[in-house]
């Protein structure tokens, strides 16, 4: 029996596409143009990011400097030699528009949907635990899930896909693996190593990614779940 029903943040509660996609406006109007499609240089900032932040947990770079590097890098990789200051605009812009994230339709019903079941409801997401926390305050998120309730990687130490921090998390809300249901838009983060760990999951797939890793129930929108649970 479902007791607990878990959200990932990034790309799932929110368009983590649109923030970005807005930054790279900016910086290709105003700063350097690189006349890449955004879809490409997403994709390698997106594995520039992710690369950068396991040496970061793993305490192999500051924090500073995974965040500039994680830029650089994408821009070195399409041929663009970019100083410091040039990623630290990059940054702020993305601080902006973080800023003005909203939930993704249909989120806030579910989530009202979930409660009044009696279903428990948390967070677990990969990040920084300042980053994270500014995202989830953002988006109004303690109007919705007890603060309580939201696990960041950096805070606890532990990172998914690590089965470990499906643990973690379990015991901290005291449920058995066949109570627990995880939703997340990361095919091996999110879908599998929660499934692997004996969680329930779903995958959010947004973006109509071909999945042949994982059998699970898949939704593109919130409205899918309403009165699933």
């Amino acid at each position: 029996m479902i007791k607990a029903i878990g959200f990932d943040l990034d790309d799932t509660l929110y368009d983590r596409y649109l923030v970005y996609e807005n930054v790279y406006k900016v910086m290709e109007e105003s700063i350097i143009q690189t006349d890449t499609p955004f879809e490409e240089f997403n994709a390698m900032y997106q594995q520039n990011s992710s690369n950068e932040y396991e040496l970061f947990i793993n305490g192999e770079k500051s924090k500073e400097d995974y965040q500039y590097d994680r830029v650089i890098k994408t821009y070195k990789h399409f041929g663009h030699l970019i100083t410091k200051n040039d990623a630290i605009i990059f940054n702020a812009l993305y601080e902006y528009y973080r800023s003005k994230i909203v939930l993704r339709p249909g989120a806030v019903e579910l989530f009202e949907e979930l409660k009044e079941k009696g279903y428990l409801l948390f967070i677990l997401t990969n990040g920084t635990e300042e980053g994270q926390y500014n995202k989830l305050k953002n988006l109004g998120m303690e109007q919705h899930i007890d603060p309580k309730y939201w696990f960041v990687s950096e805070e606890i130490g532990l990172s998914k896909p690590d089965l470990e921090v499906f643990q973690y998390v379990q015991d901290k809300i005291g449920l058995q693996e066949d109570e627990i249901v995880f939703i997340g838009d990361h095919l091996v983060n999110d879908c599998l190593a929660a499934k692997t760990h004996g969680w329930q999951s779903i995958y959010f797939n947004f973006d109509s990614i071909e999945n042949t890793l994982v059998q699970c129930l898949e939704i593109k929108e919130f409205s899918e779940l309403t009165g699933y649970y």
